[in-house]
């Protein structure tokens, strides 16, 4: 029995699908490089050494806060684990960006109030929640 044929939402809701999926590979690898740098294991990442100022020197003043939308986590210091986490974090990011296209594509095309477009709305939610808590940044998605 063939269940007929496949509709734009039926591939929208497989995109949702495999969006997810490249999201959750993309916040397994950046856990995994937070957790490979040894130092953040049980601390969280630190902020990298300041130079020693010389004694007889005063400290600069400090800059005064700016607004800014601050990830989860305080920022990585530089380094290779960084680029390999801010990566693992890129992808992350371009799956939301993905997950979101495609519950904007369902919502349009469904009736108002159809429980696919709020269950894609939750997902994307949910997937957004995640992105955060991981210590990713999407400024370029707009997240």
């Amino acid at each position: 029995m063939h269940p007929g044929p496949i509709t734009e939402v039926d591939a929208l809701m497989h995109d949702l699908d495999v969006a997810e999926g490249r999201l959750n590979v993309g916040l397994e690898r950046a856990a995994y490089e937070w957790h490979e740098i040894p130092e953040w294991r049980e601390n969280g990442p630190q902020p990298a050494p300041a130079p020693e100022q010389p004694t007889n020197v005063p400290p600069p003043p400090a800059p005064p806060p700016q607004p800014s939308a601050a990830p989860a986590r305080p920022a990585r210091p530089g380094g290779p684990k960084d680029v390999q986490a801010s990566e693992a974090c890129a992808m992350a990011c371009r799956a939301l960006a993905s997950m979101q296209r495609s519950a904007d594509g369902i919502c349009r095309l469904v009736e108002p109030g159809d429980d696919r477009c709020g269950a894609a709305r939750g997902r994307v939610a949910r997937a957004k929640e995640r992105v955060v808590a991981a210590g990713c940044v999407c400024f370029e998605h707009g997240f």
